[in-house]
């Protein structure tokens, strides 16, 4: 017996994460553009919870995956005790059998501690709602604090403002996504933080897109951008009233 098939149509279930992704992306995107919405709050808790709908896809197809597997496993197990005779109308009872046992530990507080979930969380819904929640250990705010404040916007590679920024989940520390990658390439043993004083490894699987940041970068664009403007609006203000009080004399 063969299990190809049930391999490929695994690898075309994992394939679909992709398609979530670029969901999830494409609803930040909103997000962001309805800033300035009067509706925005509004229109930001709707997309919080197309956030919590997507962990829940993550969360099925994560256990049809996992329970297809399984079954294969057992099968297979089987198939070669008993020399290949075994019928193969049993996997679909093997599998219902184990995705039911999956399902059976769900819970929606989960869905509420996957990271897209919790990043929007930290980013747009509370820029959103003015809350400032403590954050568990593991997440992203509670691994930025560890970055030095007064630089939180500069990597400490290039000594510039983050392009890409990626976090490490290892040490908390963040760093522009080109710069880290190379910094990984050209090292020739264990790649170590380059954060002086950090001990930690950075690992490609540890690395990560620090939403935090990008938000907090675009809002801090936003600020000096509108304070510029006001005092661009002032000075020419202060110069058209300088000018017609001049054209008196």
């Amino acid at each position: 017996m063969s299990f190809h098939k049930l391999d490929d149509c695994i690898q075309k279930l994992q394939d679909f994460n992709s398609q979530i992704q670029d969901g999830i992306e494409i609803s930040y995107k909103v997000a962001f553009d309805c800033e300035e919405n009067e509706s925005g709050t509004e229109i930001v808790d709707k997309l919080h919870e197309v956030m919590i709908q997507y962990a829940k896809l993550k969360r099925d197809l994560k256990q049809c995956c996992e329970a297809a597997n399984d079954s294969k496993n057992q099968l297979q197990s089987v198939l070669s005790r008993n020399n290949g005779r075994q019928e193969i109308g049993n996997f679909c009872e093997v599998y219902n059998k184990n995705l039911e046992a999956l399902q059976s530990r769900n819970t929606d507080v989960e869905l509420n501690e996957f990271t897209h979930v919790v990043d929007f969380k930290n980013t747009v819904w509370n820029q959103h709602h003015k809350l400032c929640e403590p954050s568990n250990v593991d997440n992203d705010c509670e691994l930025e604090v560890t970055q030095d404040k007064t630089n939180q916007y500069i990597c400490p590679i290039t000594k510039t403002e983050f392009v890409d920024p990626m976090i490490n989940t290892e040490c908390g520390h963040s760093y522009s996504k080109e710069a880290i990658l190379s910094h990984i390439q050209l090292s020739k043993r264990k790649c170590r933080c380059p954060v002086g004083g950090c001990i930690q490894l950075v690992r490609l699987e540890s690395l990560k897109a620090n939403k935090v940041i990008l938000f907090q970068m675009k809002n801090v664009c936003k600020t000096y951008l509108q304070f510029y403007l006001f005092k661009l609006y002032f000075f020419i203000a202060f110069f058209t009233l300088l000018f017609n009080i001049l054209k008196k004399f």
